[in-house]
Formats: C-alpha cells, sequence, structure tokens
C-alpha cells in the first residue's frame, strides 16, 4: 500500500521540526466525531491488525527526552512479524538495530560496535503500545478511547491505558501517560503513534510505503552481529544486583 500523499506531509512536519510534527496528531477545531463512532473504529482496527501477519515500513521518529532537554529526528525500515517479533533497523542520524524476540531486547550500536541485551519489559518505559503492534496487546483490553477526530492526515484517536494495580517497587515516573493512534480512514490501519510517559519523554513515529504480510526471513530476527561486537548484558547486571 502507498501513502504517498500522507507521507509527504509528514516528511514536511519532520523537517519543520517538533512543533510541526505535533500537528499530526492534533485535532483542528469542531473536528471531533461521536465516542460510539470512535469505539466502533478501535474495534475495526482491532479486528484489521489481528488479520495482519506481518509488517514492513518505513518510518520517521520524533524522540524527546525531557531529563536531557533534547530531542531527535531519525529514520528507517521497521518489520514486524506476530506474534512477538520486531527489528526496527535506524539508518538515520547514525545505523543502529532494535530487535525483539522471545521477550528479550537487543540493542545494536554500530559506531560504537557494542550490542545491549535486556528484558523487553525491563527495557521499555511501557510496553503496551508496542504490544499492540508486536499481536501480544489488545487495543480495546489495554486501552480507553478518550476521544476521536479527523485531521489532514487521517482519524487521530487519543487512548489512556486501563488502570491497573500498581506492583511494589515499580516507577511512578515511566508510567503511560497518553496514547495516540493516526490511522489511515481508507483501510483502519494505524500509521502513526505518539506516546507520552510522566516523566515527560514523548515518542511520535509516522510511517510510510506501509507493507502488508510481506516475506519476512526468519534470519531476520535473529541476533546477529558483527565479529568482535562489544556485549552488554543487563540481565546479569540486574541478578548481581539482587
Amino acid at each position: 500500500m502507498k501513502i504517498l500523499a500522507f507521507f509527504l506531509s509528514s516528511l514536511l512536519c519532520l523537517a519543520l521540526g517538533s512543533a510541526a510534527q505535533e500537528r499530526s496528531f492534533e485535532c483542528p477545531p469542531r473536528s471531533a466525531f461521536p465516542h460510539k463512532e470512535g469505539e466502533k473504529l478501535v474495534a475495526k482496527i482491532q479486528e484489521r491488525y489481528q488479520k495482519v501477519k506481518g509488517v514492513r515500513a518505513k518510518f520517521y521518529q520524533y524522540s524527546f527526552l525531557a531529563a536531557m532537554d533534547t530531542s531527535e529526528l531519525s529514520s528507517g525500515v521497521v518489520s514486524f512479524s506476530k506474534p512477538g517479533r520486531m527489528r526496527w533497523d535506524y539508518e538515520s542520524p547514525e545505523k543502529q538495530v532494535f530487535l525483539v524476540k522471545d521477550g528479550l531486547l537487543w540493542f545494536y550500536q554500530e559506531a560504537e560496535r557494542q550490542v545491549v541485551i535486556n528484558d523487553f519489559k525491563q527495557a521499555l518505559l511501557s510496553e503496551l503500545p508496542v504490544a499492540f503492534l508486536m499481536g501480544l496487546g489488545s487495543l480495546k483490553n489495554d486501552f480507553v478511547l478518550k476521544d476521536a477526530c479527523r485531521n489532514a492526515e487521517g482519524v487521530v484517536l487519543s487512548l489512556s491505558p486501563v488502570k491497573k494495580k500498581q506492583k511494589s517497587g515499580e516507577n511512578e515516573a515511566s508510567e503511560l501517560m497518553g496514547f495516540k493512534l493516526l490511522v489511515n480512514p481508507l483501510d483502519d490501519f494505524p500509521v502513526g503513534a505518539q506516546v507520552k510517559h510522566a516523566g515527560g519523554n514523548l515518542t511520535a513515529i509516522l510511517l510510510g510505503d506501509v507493507e502488508f504480510d510481506p516475506p519476512l526471513d526468519a534470519s531476520l530476527f535473529e541476533p546477529q552481529f558483527p565479529k568482535g561486537t562489544d556485549i552488554n548484558d543487563l540481565r546479569l547486571t540486574l541478578q548481581e544486583g539482587e
């Protein structure tokens, strides 16, 4: 599927910086539609995504780290294979790989020739949005629809995580505070996501040139890195600290 018009506008937003990129997830005045209609769309998205076994797409990402007051624009190719496998190949501003398989995450930095290994849930501030994309989560079960609207790029759904009992010792600053989906109204498929956390961090991703059920070789999701790569297994560090 080609969504060229959407992606050209997304590229323009990213080129102009975070303020313009934010507009991809904003609701213009008088653009909201009835809550029941939004809930029906959530159900359609879930049904549509359950039928898809894999996805490959280009991605453009904006990230803001509140603690360091810094932001970054990056891009690359992402591949999902359900259930539970994904790979993000970052091409700009530097080559990096995020690989998730069997509940583990590998983060490879080519410039440092280093790979960091960690448990998937330990590595991410909130795994709920990613779990949905990996076929491990559910929009209907994990989120509550706050509101919905239409803008120039598509339909924006604003979602809140279902409140669950906090585990002992869990860091409140890591809580997911907001999750927005940008949906292509032509096929009810997500083409963008924005995630906000209590600590002030924000990540927004826009997709383009989306391919459904592409031929994804199993080796794509194997943790294979160049010889001589330094391995930093954070799981061992956590075990030693217990």
